[in-house]
């Protein structure tokens, strides 16, 4: 049995949902309903609410909102408007789709006596990248303001909290921050058509494979070797890059001459089989990701059967997720790394 290890690297494009020290400005509307006892609640019928924010991101989860927005209700005279900052966190990271929660804190200002109150506010929801710069987001608040809600009428309660139940929608226009740069990619070995001159062609370990054939350089004088010049221990790397759009698994046609070669590989190598294994890094959930790297594996194997008719029988795909990194989780370039697929041959 000899074992051949083939690196793909596969890197996420510009579009990945990392919004780390990138700003954002955006707006929202929605419905509010007064809840709970409070006289004001109980004469103050549902209205709608609007609201503009600004964001920034400390790293793919956390970041800070700082949002005005104002509450009309129906049969009362009062209007809340809120000023405050929000701490938000996102739990999927930089996924294109994550859940959100925030707990926050604002000054409420009411319309008919300008008097300020403080609020404490939780939300929770769910956004997502529909285009690079731009995220849509739907959230359910509730805030909780400290204080007499309204002027001296009839709802002039002394310290009676009122409590205020918001479902919005939000659109936030990103901008600024730095994206990873590409890892650079050494073009890939092609054939010349010219064959060099036989002098140059050297048997370098003297395992009886000439250079230009040899996959395993540096093997003993002496070992037995295979027809690549590795012997049965000994295993032989090939890095083809390719880069998948974020949270996709559709292959470029411009990686085609790459993943050509492999097959040309198994094809001339028919006593072969290949397991392809897919790896992502640790952004997002573990089961997303999971099945994330089982897509990209599988687009792989289907891509070779169907554009370069290997047998299906010789195929097979697996994800890892971000069970084996290489590089380190904690900086873009070690993540970038850890977005990969290896195909392990066998023969």
């Amino acid at each position: 049995m000899r074992l051949f290890v083939l690196m793909l690297l596969l890197v996420s494009s510009a579009f990945a949902a990392d919004r780390t020290g990138q700003f954002g400005v955006g707006g929202s509307l929605g419905w509010n309903s007064p809840v709970f006892g409070h006289p004001f609640n109980d004469a103050a019928d549902s209205q709608f609410n609007w609201g503009v924010h600004g964001r920034y991101h400390f790293n793919p989860n956390w970041g800070v909102e700082l949002g005005h927005s104002r509450h009309e209700f129906d049969d009362v005279p009062s209007a809340l408007e809120t000023t405050g900052l929000t701490a938000l966190y996102r739990f999927n990271g930089a996924a294109r789709f994550s859940t959100l929660a925030g707990l926050g804190l604002a000054h409420a200002d009411f319309n008919d006596t300008q008097d300020w109150r403080s609020v404490y506010k939780a939300l929770g929801g769910a956004e997502y990248d529909i285009m690079e710069n731009l995220v849509v987001s739907a959230i359910a608040d509730y805030q909780y303001v400290d204080g007499r809600f309204g002027g001296g009428g009839e709802y002039a309660t002394g310290s009676n909290p009122a409590h205020v139940v918001s479902a919005r929608a939000a659109l936030t226009w990103y901008f600024g921050g730095k994206k990873a740069a590409p890892a650079p990619v050494a073009a890939p070995a092609k054939t010349t058509p010219v064959a060099a001159p036989v002098a140059e062609d050297k048997d370098s370990d003297g395992d009886g494979v000439l250079d230009s054939q040899d996959k395993c350089p540096g093997t003993a004088a002496g070992v037995t070797v295979n027809a690549y010049g590795c012997a049965k221990e000994e295993k032989a790397e090939i890095k083809i890059n390719v880069e998948f759009a974020s949270g996709k698994t559709t292959i470029d046609s411009t990686y085609r001459s790459q993943l050509s070669e492999l097959a040309d590989f198994l094809k001339s190598h028919a006593a072969t089989t290949a397991v392809i294994e897919g790896h992502t890094d640790n952004t997002g959930s573990a089961a997303l990701n999971k099945r994330l790297s089982q897509q990209r594996a599988e687009a792989v194997k289907d891509y070779l059967i169907k554009e370069f008719g290997i047998e299906s029988r010789r195929l097979s795909a697996t994800g890892f997720g971000p069970e084996k990194p290489i590089g380190n989780n904690a900086t873009l370039e070690g993540r970038q790394h850890n977005r990969r697929v290896v195909a392990v041959v066998t023969e």
